[in-house]
């Protein structure tokens, strides 16, 4: 299965990341682990944070559920 990338961003303190339509639309058709729950997505978040003078710190995120919503 090819990489994927997306972008996005955290909105909230809790950890909502805003993204994409066509990001969000392609995780969706992402099949899952075979035997894995519906609620484990086959994806990971990275977020990357640049602390000054020291470089970029990398962690990662577990997803804990995927969908869409229409602002405006």
């Amino acid at each position: 299965m090819p990489d994927i990338i997306g972008t996005g961003f955290i909105v909230r303190e809790d950890g909502l990341i805003v993204t994409n339509d066509h990001v969000v639309s392609v995780i969706k058709k992402l099949p899952g682990r075979k035997g894995a729950p519906d609620d484990e997505w086959p994806i990971q978040v990275m977020y990357l944070q640049n602390i000054q003078e020291k470089g970029v710190a990398t962690v990662f995120l577990e997803v804990e559920g995927v969908g869409k919503r229409v602002f405006g």
